[in-house]
């Protein structure tokens, strides 16, 4: 899945830094990997909570990176919250948050954030 860099730039940033889920956050999401080329509604009430639901999560994730190993990690009791793809690695506030962050960031870690990222675990 491409993403639009212009777009995606920036947000891993905000979403570390974030201390709840936030629908903003999730809406700039979606329009990071939204295609030009296929229909992309934004529709709260269908789903896209993209910094809440882990399920939404990884879903993103395994479409956007398919063939990434990543690891989802809490440690210090639950307090520190980590999600690492290949070498790039986020903390954040909830799970959701961290693995959303680490996907960002590997994909502006790719030589062209344009085209089809590579595929096959880390670099």
């Amino acid at each position: 899945m491409k993403a639009d860099p212009e777009v995606l730039r920036g947000l891993p940033k905000k979403i570390v830094t974030a201390k709840e889920p936030d629908r903003r956050l999730d809406y700039e999401v979606f329009r990071a990997f939204a295609q030009n080329d296929a229909p992309n509604e934004w529709d709260p009430k269908v789903g896209h909570f993209y910094t809440a639901s882990l399920e939404a999560a990884f879903d993103l994730a395994s479409r956007v990176l398919p063939e990434h190993d990543w690891i989802l990690g809490h440690t210090n009791g639950g307090l520190t919250i980590h999600c690492k793809f290949g070498p790039t690695e986020a903390f954040a506030e909830t799970s959701a948050m961290a693995v959303i962050a680490a996907m960002m960031s590997e994909v502006l870690a790719q030589p062209d954030p344009c085209q089809e990222p590579e595929t096959g675990g880390e670099r």
